[in-house]
């Protein structure tokens, strides 16, 4: 989706001029509809497997990162183990045992697990994580909030939060042709050549509908959830004491109303999270997880848009944290999803123009959030788990160096 499919979507659904603190609940509860998405201003780029081989991981992760995480792989011999024995285990050529493995086991044990269907006929089953506030509760406490202290002196004290003059290059446009949320988008335009730091195969092409009925499904997304945090928590083993760790604790993201200058702020919605990368102190959140147990084409839509949800409420919360924007330039986030056998990495780029916007609902040509979409990386394939390996493992370790900074602002 590009801007301006963006604006004629807005336009068409009425919602051009209606910014995100007053969403509406939408009619099926926790599921969000167009009309409460578009109010996210998002704008994706996908990079499928087919057109991976570009630098484009270093718009988010130093290149100094990615060949430390390579080196320190490439000495882990678990790790290798456990690359190696992926393709042989999947394609049940033998069995393995902890002592093959190491701590990897548990890894492949969920993941192998993940991908077994059941006889019965599987039903998709969209858990809803998205809890909204009737927008009639909001525009009571509203009315609460202006009683209790003047709008004005609100937006001066969250002014000061927001004071630095941050700057995003602007993203190409996308020249295909647009297919709702699920277009193609292009890549950036500063690709370099390819590297091997993170360099991924290309995937076995576009799935047809048949093959889509056959895929695995798994009801209970605790298994996929599994699966996922084994396999990020065996990467960051390699200290008995990381400054971050990953944690499969569920995390409640809330978006509040403007807030005035006594009051906290009303519940516009809620988002749950699957887990999160959580940074030394406890508190702060330096990436998000969301799994699902179909894959991402049976739903791609709803997915994006309820991840896209989760997004915005973290930037929110952060940027109500944050009182120095000065050192941070842009502000890049993570989020990790796994659906059912595929992993996919999603980094949001926001601009002050977009913080402004989720601070008070600012208006701005410019207040866009940018979703970098790339994967999916197939958890069945050694050549996609080693190189995802790599960006995630980067992407802590410069997590960590920076004490979070690059993403919890």
């Amino acid at each position: 989706m590009s801007k301006s499919t963006w604006r004629a979507l807005a336009s068409k659904h009425g919602v051009a001029g209606v910014n995100v603190h007053d969403v509406k609940q939408p009619r099926s509860g926790s599921r969000l509809g167009l009309d409460q998405f578009l109010t996210f201003r998002a704008i994706y780029y996908w990079q499928p497997q087919s057109n991976f081989k570009t630098n484009v991981v270093h718009q988010f992760i130093g290149p100094e990162y990615l060949e430390h995480a390579l080196k320190h792989l490439k000495s882990t011999l678990s790790w290798l183990k456990y690359i190696k024995a992926i393709e042989d285990v999947h394609q049940k050529k033998f069995q393995i045992s902890e002592q093959d493995i190491g701590s990897y086991f548990s890894t492949l044990d969920w993941q192998n697990e993940a991908l077994r269907k059941k006889k019965s006929s599987a039903q998709l089953s969209f858990q809803g994580k998205i809890d909204f506030s009737p927008i009639a509760k909001r525009t009571r406490s509203k009315q609460t909030a202006k009683a209790l202290g003047s709008p004005s002196k609100a937006m001066k004290r969250l002014a000061g939060m927001v004071t630095s003059k941050l700057r995003l290059g602007e993203t190409d446009e996308p020249s295909s042709q647009h297919k709702g949320l699920e277009a193609s988008m292009s890549s950036p335009s500063r690709a370099q050549e390819p590297s091997q730091v993170y360099e991924t195969p290309e995937s076995m092409g576009p799935i047809s509908p048949a093959q889509i009925e056959d895929m695995p499904i798994r009801n209970d997304e605790q298994i996929v959830n599994s699966a996922l945090l084994t396999f990020l928590r065996c990467l960051t083993g390699y200290k008995r004491a990381p400054n971050a760790q990953w944690d499969m604790t569920r995390h409640r993201l809330t978006f509040e109303n403007i807030p005035s200058s006594d009051t906290k702020g009303f519940k516009v919605y809620s988002a749950d999270t699957d887990g999160l990368l959580r940074a030394e102190d406890g508190h702060t959140v330096l990436a998000i997880i969301e799994v699902k147990p179909y894959i991402r084409q049976h739903d791609r839509n709803s997915i994006r848009m309820q991840e896209t949800a989760q997004m915005v409420a973290w930037i929110r919360e952060a940027a109500q944290k944050q009182h120095d924007w000065k050192k941070i330039p842009r502000k890049i986030k993570l989020l990790v999803s796994q659906d059912n056998f595929e992993i996919y990495l999603t980094f949001a780029v926001s601009n002050k123009a977009y913080l402004d916007y989720v601070l008070w609902g600012a208006p701005s040509e410019d207040a866009f959030l940018h979703m970098h979409e790339l994967g999916p990386w197939e958890t069945t394939r050694s050549s996609h788990m080693e190189a995802l390996s790599r960006i995630i493992l980067a992407y802590t370790m410069q997590q960590e160096a920076a004490g979070g900074n690059h993403a919890s602002g």
